[in-house]
């Protein structure tokens, strides 16, 4: 897993969330770069029901050929718990997804296909309009 990101409405305290992309270590080793194939939901509060020593995660998987760019946490506006709000990612080649953070396994809320491809990045950042 790489570039975690948080609600950062929740930073400085103890976090019950976190997201995630995960590496394609197959695709990766083809290529020599790194893809992402899924998404992930980190529970920190919730053990692992196979091993107590790890967090509970939850996927968010991608179709065949398709990969990620890193996520980003779009937190709702009047929202009152850590997981109130959207993960939205690119997904190569031209689609962006959004995701509701409630129901990360779900299909996306949304899938907005883009005029143009965009290029594969890690990093991302959502600024609210004052």
């Amino acid at each position: 897993m790489d570039f975690p990101v948080i609600n950062e409405n929740f930073t400085g305290i103890i976090n019950k969330y976190g997201y995630a992309q995960v590496v394609d270590s197959v695709a990766t080793s083809k290529t020599g770069l790194i893809k992402y194939k899924m998404i992930a939901k980190l529970h920190f509060d919730v053990h692992d029901k196979e091993n107590k020593q790890f967090i509970s995660v939850e996927y968010h998987a991608l179709q065949e050929k398709q990969f990620c760019s890193g996520v980003q946490f779009v937190a709702k506006k009047n929202g009152i718990h850590e997981d109130d709000g959207w993960v939205i990612t690119y997904v190569h080649d031209e689609e962006v997804y959004i995701i509701d953070a409630k129901r990360f396994s779900d299909e996306p809320i949304a899938k907005i296909t883009l005029p143009q491809r965009v290029p594969y990045g890690f990093h991302g950042n959502y600024f609210y309009k004052k």
